[in-house]
C-alpha cells in the first residue's frame, strides 16, 4: 500500500518493485479487493 501511505506514484512504485505499471495497478486493485472482501465478512461497510 505504498501508493496511499507513502504517497508514492505507481511510476515510482513499479520502479521500485521492478514491475510494470499495469502490474502495480493489478496488485494495488486485487489488494483493494481483499481489504474490502475481510471488512465485509466482519460486518463493516465500506
Amino acid at each position: 500500500m505504498l501508493h496511499y501511505y507513502l504517497d508514492k506514484t505507481i511510476k515510482e512504485i513499479a520502479e521500485e518493485l521492478k514491475l510494470t505499471e499495469s502490474n502495480v495497478k493489478h496488485k494495488l486493485y486485487r489488494t483493494i479487493l481483499k481489504i474490502r472482501t475481510i471488512y465485509k465478512k466482519e460486518g463493516e461497510v465500506l
